[in-house]
């Protein structure tokens, strides 16, 4: 799991911040194309999505272990 995170996700969290810390971008509140982004929040919305995603998966995955468990369990007590 750390080579996952701190591997292929490296590379994105660069790419964001990249993003987010460009000179060429145009800060008017109605921008269409080629807007700034905030230098906080795309970060921390980054990390944060990670840190769920990967709770969620966790929970995924002891969900089917528990329901896995429940019918050995079932199957030897018969």
């Amino acid at each position: 799991m750390a080579t996952l995170v701190s591997g292929r996700w490296r590379s994105v969290i660069v790419v964001v911040l990249q993003d987010t810390l460009r000179d060429d971008c145009d800060p008017s509140p109605d921008c269409l194309h080629n807007c700034c982004v905030n230098a906080v929040v795309a970060p921390v919305y980054f990390v944060v999505f990670v840190l769920v995603s990967q709770f969620v998966l966790v929970n995924v995955v002891v969900a089917v272990l528990m329901k896995h468990l429940e019918v050995r369990r079932l199957i030897v007590s018969e």
